[in-house]
């Protein structure tokens, strides 16, 4: 884990979020409890990019490697891509749209498009959502 007071380009966008846990997900909407436990929120988080955290005070927590991987312009799922991909399909396309917009490279993890390919049935469920 990095704990450190770097700083984000200007161009970087933040947010505001809610710590949460997922208890229970669907491949779209999940079941939460709010926390106040950061890395509890990191582990739920899509990709390693998404799951660093700004204090207060302008220290940056990431314990994924998301500093990393930004400097290296890489995307990459934060743990398993398979369940990160089933707790949510949305995920699929976020890859997709993250790896368009920062990767330096047009060579994707292997690992990381098996789970996306044994997984894209599961977009059949977003279409479900949106009606």
């Amino acid at each position: 884990m990095f704990v450190g007071s770097s700083r984000f380009p200007a161009h970087v966008e933040a947010f505001l979020l809610t710590l949460r846990v997922d208890l229970v997900c669907d491949g779209r909407r999940a079941e939460v409890k709010y926390t106040t436990d950061w890395q509890l929120d990191a582990n739920r988080r899509d990709l390693t990019i998404n799951s660093l955290f700004l204090d207060l005070d302008g220290t940056i927590i990431d314990y994924f490697g998301g500093i990393k991987d930004v400097e290296r312009r890489r995307v990459v799922f934060v743990g398993n891509a398979a369940q990160r991909i089933q707790e949510d399909y949305l995920r699929i396309l976020r890859y997709f749209r993250f790896f368009g917009r920062i990767s330096s490279s047009m060579e994707h993890d292997r690992e990381t498009i098996e789970a996306i390919k044994e997984n894209s049935e599961g977009l059949a469920v977003l279409f479900a959502y949106s009606y």
